[in-house]
């Protein structure tokens, strides 16, 4: 990471100045107090200067910017002197990262070394995941890193292959069913035979059986530590669906906890126990890794009686995953109570929450293409995650979906990682800066139709339209032709503000008309879904529609180009 750091450093500062920094290695150089050197990391240098003592308090990502004569010092941990490299040149020279194409670097002949302010930062969620495919597509040592963030695998480890909803790779039907059914769900009043049930987290009450689950639990555990000895976490969750089991043990640890969830977190420290007195053991084998509970669907309520009894190991942690409520706006009172409960079982709080809309909506669109309404709230939300101690979050949006992603999924990847980094940043100063670097001479445009597009969603919010992840948020009665061509003049205008480039400066024209023309995507397919029978130019829009995907290469999963655009229009 040193090495990405010098890197960024050099590319950076040459940028601005068209200087290029030498790259010296610290065994090289020699402190005295006229030496003007950028010290990255606890290394010699920093050594001999008097840095000599990690400071932990930072974390992996956080760094401190010290100075000594004429040198600075960029001082952290793992990815702390990498971030601690754009912290600086965001002071030396306004550097902002938008996009891959897009960053801006202020252009200056000087650098005075003396006028850095010396500091200590640390982000707000010290773990922070991007969840879009575009972030995860990039991920060398460099993006999503000049977001400031991670995917979810670089904190979570695998098991058997999956990391979250992951009860089954631990205990496979296929193994273990037939010969200890009671680890099995009974939903219903009958053991279930899909693969979309859960597990009896009390083993319907059977001692015996219950220790054994136990035992096999850890059996993987030890399997996935010596492979992942550096994971931070490690999921035990349950699968992707809403049943809880229904045997009358389970019910009875329900009716006493308050929750399903009551049964599920006895049985996670119950492992964690087994676990860590496994590991205490051990010699070879060494990991700070956290089995991490799943508040997700029919476990998502906390316990509210008897709580004494359930405060989670040390070992263990909680993934809060409310995906039945709205992001577009702030977390309502009911659901802070319960995520309050989560607080009283844990100082270790993680978040899974929220950026787009699943499936179809009622009138057959895909609902992932529609724009949603997740800015309005964001700060509020993650302020709050800051006040109860959230310790990690990962955003799913556009997981699946790469290239340059339409209805300002990049301007929310950017928000959700400066807001991670620090809730009370500047909002309005954070749009404003993106939409002058991302749009150019069309930024005007693309801003009118930015607002004009949110106090759209605002007003269906107003008016009690549904926003949760699984509403009908693209249905054809909230978004009528009328209003979908008048967003569809301000991208018009926008392209017409940079036709002139096209003769000036090419390059430029190029990148911008991508970024805006990424927006023409979600009304064009809308106005063809929702009104193509109306339309005289119904032909041209399919045509611009399949070519834009083509210029952004939006992709989703593995489908791209004009088979995408075949499955929108099928």
């Amino acid at each position: 990471m040193l090495s990405a750091a010098a890197t960024e450093m050099q590319t950076i500062f040459k940028t601005a100045t068209g200087v290029t920094l030498p790259i010296v290695k610290a065994s090289q150089a020699v402190y005295t107090d006229s030496s003007t050197y950028i010290s990255l990391g606890y290394n010699a240098y920093a050594n001999e200067s008097g840095y000599d003592t990690v400071n932990t308090s930072l974390g992996t990502d956080g760094y401190e910017i010290c100075k000594k004569g004429l040198s600075v010092y960029i001082l952290g941990q793992d990815y702390g002197t990498l971030y601690g490299v754009y912290g600086l040149m965001e002071e030396l020279v306004e550097y902002e990262y938008y996009y891959k194409d897009t960053q801006y670097i202020k252009q200056t002949n000087e650098i005075l070394l003396t006028d850095v302010t010396e500091r200590a930062v640390v982000p707000d969620i010290a773990n922070r995941a991007g969840g879009y495919g575009t972030m995860w597509a990039e991920n060398d040592v460099y993006n999503p890193n000049r977001w400031g963030v991670k995917i979810y695998t670089n904190y979570f480890a695998f098991v058997n292959g999956s990391v979250f909803h992951n009860a089954f790779s631990y205990l496979p039907t296929d193994t273990y069913r037939t010969t200890h059914p009671k680890w099995y769900a009974i939903s219903k009043g009958w053991i279930t035979t899909t693969k979309l049930d859960q597990l009896c987290y009390t083993a319907q009450g059977d001692a015996t059986e219950y220790a054994l689950m136990v035992n096999a639990v850890v059996e993987v555990l030890k399997t996935v530590v010596k492979n992942n000895p550096n994971a931070k976490y490690v999921s035990l969750s349950g699968m992707d669906n809403d049943d809880v089991c229904a045997c009358s043990t389970c019910k009875e640890k329900k009716n006493y906890y308050g929750s399903d969830a009551g049964a599920y977190i006895l049985f996670v420290n119950d492992v964690d126990k087994a676990f860590r007195e496994w590991l205490n053991s051990q010699t070879e084998v060494k990991t700070d890794v956290s089995i991490n509970v799943m508040a997700y669907l029919g476990y998502l309520n906390a316990p509210t009686k008897n709580i004494s009894e359930l405060t989670l190991r040390d070992g263990v942690s909680v993934t809060i995953a409310p995906i039945e409520i709205s992001y577009a706006k702030d977390f309502t009172d009911a659901t802070k109570t319960n995520f309050n409960n989560w607080a009283k079982l844990t100082n270790r709080l993680g978040f899974w929450l929220y950026d787009k809309t699943f499936g179809t909506t009622g009138d057959g669109i895909s609902a992932g293409i529609v724009p949603y309404y997740s800015e309005n709230g964001m700060q509020a939300r993650y302020q709050y995650l800051k006040s109860i101690g959230a310790e990690y979050v990962f955003v799913e949006g556009g997981s699946s979906t790469y290239g340059y992603q339409m209805s300002f999924s990049v301007l929310k990847m950017y928000l959700n990682s400066e807001l991670a980094w620090n809730a009370n940043a500047d909002v309005d100063k954070l749009i404003d800066g993106f939409f002058t670097n991302m749009y150019g001479l069309g930024a005007n445009d693309m801003r009118l139709y930015y607002d004009a597009l949110t106090a759209h969603m605002a007003d269906m919010v107003n008016r009690g339209v549904s926003s949760t992840p699984f509403s009908s948020w693209g249905d054809k009665a909230y978004w009528s032709k009328a209003k979908l061509l008048g967003f569809q003049g301000y991208i018009n205008d926008a392209l017409s503000a940079i036709s002139s480039l096209e003769q000036t400066n090419e390059s430029l024209y190029k990148k911008l008309h991508m970024h805006i023309v990424a927006e023409r995507i979600t009304i064009n397919y809308m106005l063809i879904k929702l009104y193509g029978s109306s339309l005289s130019n119904v032909d041209e829009l399919k045509a611009e529609l399949l070519s834009d995907i083509i210029e952004t290469g939006l992709q989703s999963g593995s489908t791209k180009g004009e088979d995408l655009y075949n499955s929108l229009m099928g």
